[in-house]
């Protein structure tokens, strides 16, 4: 961050260490007064992101989801402390993990017999030791206890976004799962174990964890995740890949043809696939993955049948590069 030279550097510095939020409270505790902060906020040096809350106001950022998410965590790291941890989204937010959607209250963990702040999603509960730091300022969560934490609150097509991204930042599916086996039995068990052995660090998108997700909750098999196919001399990575039915799904999410050319070059690609490679493609768009994810399944499953008529051949030079399982 970059504060003005308006604001007292004090002040600044001591806003930028706790993540970029404080209370109305707390910053009247260091020598403000409520027309201090009434100036600040006009002269767009403070942003008021919720009732009796302020932070420090940051460069104009031109993709709103970055807006909306340095608010939240700003929002966050206002209340949170020693004894109200950031958790679950938040807390994954703080970290730098992508969400299917940012929450509408910031979520913490609290000790058990304490209150429940206004605008707040809390979850009681005793954290151990090694289960809280502060990271960018702001007291939170660890990497792994959150990842798990949202494994067990949200759907699979939804946790899997955070767990794929986890996977690829270098956490450890080992690590995982030693946490989820330490919470004994615990409500949607089962369903973070099976996130966590879905999960696969070569997705490269939260859309495609989240269509990946929706199929595989209505049990169609895991498929490869950008897996390198060449063919004389070229080489292609399907976003979703079924290699022994060959069958491929392409994600299509939001902005990705805005450039007029990336529409053409698509168009070819499919081709290339179907005629060269002999491949079945199937586009899902965003709207199908998120408004009828079934919609997606029954598509997948007439592709099937089709394949079952019509065996898949591997074409001849066809390169596969192998992947060691993780």
């Amino acid at each position: 961050m970059d504060p003005s030279p308006e604001l007292p550097r004090e002040v600044a510095q001591w806003l930028d260490g706790r993540g970029g939020g404080a209370s109305r409270a707390q910053l009247l505790a260091r020598d403000l007064t409520s027309v201090d902060l009434a100036r600040y906020v006009r002269q767009g040096l403070l942003v008021r992101v919720r009732r009796g809350h302020y932070a420090l106001a940051t460069p104009s950022l031109e993709d709103q989801w970055d807006q909306a998410r340095q608010a939240h965590i700003q929002a966050a790291a206002s209340l949170a402390g020693p004894d109200q941890v950031a958790a679950l989204r938040t807390a994954t937010l703080v970290w730098g993990l992508p969400v299917s959607a940012i929450p509408d209250k910031p979520e913490f963990i609290r000790p058990p017999g304490r209150s429940r702040p206004l605008g707040t999603r809390v979850r009681f509960g005793r954290l151990a030791e090694h289960d809280v730091v502060r990271h960018q300022g702001i007291w939170v969560t660890s990497l792994v206890r959150s990842v798990v934490d949202v494994a067990l609150d949200l759907p699979v097509p939804e946790s899997l976004i955070v767990l794929d991204a986890a996977l690829r930042r270098g956490v450890r599916r080992g690590d995982l799962r030693e946490d989820l086996a330490g919470r004994g039995s615990v409500r949607h068990l089962h369903r973070a174990r099976c996130a966590i052995e879905w999960a696969d660090q070569h997705v490269e998108s939260p859309l495609e964890s989240r269509c990946r997700g929706e199929l595989l909750t209505d049990e169609i098999p895991p498929p490869e995740c950008n897996l390198p196919l060449r063919l004389d001399g070229r080489e292609i990575r399907p976003d979703l890949l079924w290699l022994a039915l060959g069958i491929a799904v392409e994600v299509d999410g939001h902005g990705k043809y805005d450039e007029p050319d990336v529409l053409w070059r698509e168009k070819l690609r499919q081709e290339w696939m179907e005629s060269d490679l002999g491949l079945i493609v199937l586009r899902f768009t965003y709207a199908e993955i998120v408004g009828d994810p079934r919609g997606c399944s029954r598509r997948w499953r007439k592709a099937q049948v089709r394949r079952a008529r019509t065996s898949w051949v591997r074409p001849r030079g066809l390169e596969v590069r192998v992947r060691d399982s993780r």
